[in-house]
């Protein structure tokens, strides 16, 4: 991934130079990281070296030579005296025919280069994931559903606030401590988001009243106490919306509520428009501010974030959108190539960063970016073993197939999305960022388990169990524990 603006600035620069910055890199044997950055890196050092090329192309002195070096951040490390002024020389003239030249281009890109880690590989199963291979190997019903109760019971005494349907346009609110309720409020809508704020909790839903062409749901907000007592709703109706879908919830300091959400909004023949909207509500649930901004595409919103003095939206396409603090959004960033597909499944401000977790899998045909480029590598394995009849496919293949092919990458940013450095793991996939209750941040990958591959089903063409691994950092950025979790995933395509 890179900036647009590193799209912008690469355009101009000479492709002898771009050639030269993949040579340089592929000389040198680094540890294992996502290549578009570093190449990036070894094009912005020879994109600058080309500035500073003309204006000393007669100049010889040491002095001018250190004056060209410093400019250019060349490292003259290991560098006598004469072999300074000729690399000096051997640049301005634009020759690179001095070997001492390579030494200092690979040296200086090699310091440049984003800096990365590569964290334990995970391969062995915990008791947890080996338990429920061995149900379902042997069909064992019963025990899949001990093994998931056991799961939901755990999640279930993390929470503390639930949302239960009970019927047409209405839905109840559920206060827990450790598992036990607290209290239930009756809600006149259909909740599906709940959002912790120090009040209590914001809420988020719809009713299904059929009103014409112009809107069919009917989009509510509400803030309702820790003690049950429903603060304020809010009827979002007057935005003429065809359907409104919950993104994201965020208190500020004064007690005002940010709303991200997408909507739809239908015009003639059939057609719409489809709308990033950034709502803010005083404490009394009046609104203070409403924006929206018109979308490339269709797809929904998959992640949001704080992010600087606004906020982060990823789409489920791929696309990031960044919401300045008075409401606007425009496209943040956009992806590069290089025969990987990176997949963005989470994101996180944490201190002065922002983190990312990727999927890095094998490039593919489709234009955007999403879970089913994870699923490339197995396809691969698939198409090249076509001599095997599609049940011959055994799941230990299959799994091996699925974590050769991929990597759980953590990006370390900065506010303007430039990389720091990065984490990774092989034979993962990077899933969610959070925050513990010490502070340190916690990223989860998920461990293909099991893996089931079926041509013929509507439902899905690959299914399997992943197990869950946290990594946990302290607020240096360094990691300090690491270990399965316990849980279960799923990985389907």
């Amino acid at each position: 991934m890179k900036n647009e603006t590193f799209e912008y600035a690469f355009s101009s620069v000479d492709d002898r130079f771009i050639e030269e910055a993949c040579a340089a890199y592929t000389g040198k044997k680094k540890n294992k990281r996502p290549a578009v950055w570093a190449i990036a890196a070894a094009i912005l050092v020879l994109a600058l070296l080309a500035g500073g090329i003309t204006a000393a192309a007669d100049e010889r002195e040491y002095k001018k030579a250190q004056t060209f070096f410093a400019e250019n951040n060349l490292t003259s490390e290991g560098l006598t005296r004469s072999e300074m002024k000729k690399v000096y020389k051997d640049i301005v003239a634009e020759s690179f025919s001095y070997d001492k030249t390579q030494e200092v281009l690979e040296r200086t890109v090699s310091k440049l280069l984003l800096e990365g880690f590569e964290l334990q590989t995970v391969t062995d199963d915990p008791e947890e994931t080996k338990e429920l291979i061995a149900a379902i190997r042997e069909n064992d019903i019963e025990k899949i559903r001990e093994l998931h109760q056991k799961q939901q019971q755990a999640s279930l005494l993390k929470e503390e606030y639930t949302l239960r349907y009970t019927g047409e346009n209405a839905s109840v609110l559920t206060r827990l401590e450790q598992g036990k309720t607290l209290w239930e409020l009756p809600l006149p809508f259909e909740a599906s988001s709940c959002v912790k704020t120090s009040v209590g909790a914001f809420v988020f839903g719809e009713t299904r009243f059929d009103e014409g062409p112009t809107h069919i749901r009917n989009p509510y907000a509400a803030l309702v106490s820790e003690n049950g007592k429903l603060l304020w709703i809010a009827d979002r109706t007057d935005l003429g919306l065809y359907t409104e879908r919950f993104g994201g919830a965020y208190e500020e300091k004064n007690g005002e509520i940010t709303l991200i959400s997408k909507g739809i909004r239908l015009r003639e023949n059939n057609k719409a428009d489809h709308v990033l909207i950034c709502t803010v509500y005083n404490k009394d649930g009046t609104v203070r501010r409403i924006r929206e901004t018109l979308l490339e595409s269709k797809d929904g919103i998959d992640k949001t974030t704080r992010f600087s003095d606004g906020f982060l939206v990823l789409m489920y396409g791929g696309t990031l959108y960044r919401i300045d603090k008075e409401g606007a959004a425009e496209r943040f960033t956009s992806y590069s190539e290089n025969g990987r597909a990176y997949i963005l499944n989470d994101l996180i401000e944490y201190g002065d960063s922002l983190l990312l977790s990727f999927t890095a899998a094998p490039e593919n045909e489709w234009p955007h970016k999403s879970y089913r480029d994870e699923a490339r590598g197995v396809m691969n394995y698939i198409e090249e073993h076509k001599d095997v009849q599609w049940f011959e496919h055994t799941s230990e293949d299959l799994v091996k197939a699925l974590r050769d092919s991929v990597q759980a990458v953590l990006l370390v940013c900065t506010d303007a999305g430039e990389a720091k450095t990065f984490f990774t793991t092989d034979g993962a996939l990077g899933r969610t960022l959070e925050t513990d209750e010490n502070g340190n941040l916690v990223w989860t990958v998920e461990i293909p388990a099991t893996l089931e591959y079926s041509p013929f089903t509507n439902a899905y063409t690959f299914r399997g169990v992943t197990s869950k691994y946290a990594y946990v950092f302290n607020e240096r950025g360094e990691p300090i524990t690491e270990g399965y979790t316990g849980e279960f995933g799923s990985f389907w395509w």
